[in-house]
């Protein structure tokens, strides 16, 4: 980043990733957490995933049409796989979860975390 900005080596690399606009590594976990989910929810992967993450869903239509949040007793369980997937499909807006292709998904997808980001920080 130092040489396409032309930096010396004393300058932040957060400011040179926010010039470049370059997402962050958690930002990044974020939408393959979410496509995963995705893909899961639309019947696109593997049988084990859609298990795990398909096994806490409403049947009925409600209004929140969403995951079931599983219940936690230890913070350590807040870190896991199916709890992180269901908060973070939880959050997504209604019309970013009913994107009609994956390539379209993604795109919403990075368009609501960056936007998120930068709101927030």
């Amino acid at each position: 980043m130092r040489v396409i900005l032309g930096k010396n080596r004393r300058e932040y690399g957060t400011t040179m990733r926010k010039e470049l606009q370059i997402p962050t590594l958690e930002s990044r976990r974020k939408v393959k957490l979410a496509t995963v989910v995705y893909k899961s929810v639309n019947g696109n992967c593997t049988q084990y995933l859609h298990d795990v993450l398909l096994r806490n869903r409403y049947d009925n239509e409600t209004r929140s049409k969403g995951l079931i949040l599983p219940k936690c007793k230890l913070e350590t369980y807040k870190r896991s796989y199916e709890y992180q997937a269901v908060t973070l499909w939880n959050d997504l807006t209604d019309g970013t979860k009913s994107a009609n292709t994956i390539d379209s998904f993604k795109t919403n997808v990075r368009k609501e975390i960056l936007t998120y980001e930068r709101v927030n920080k």
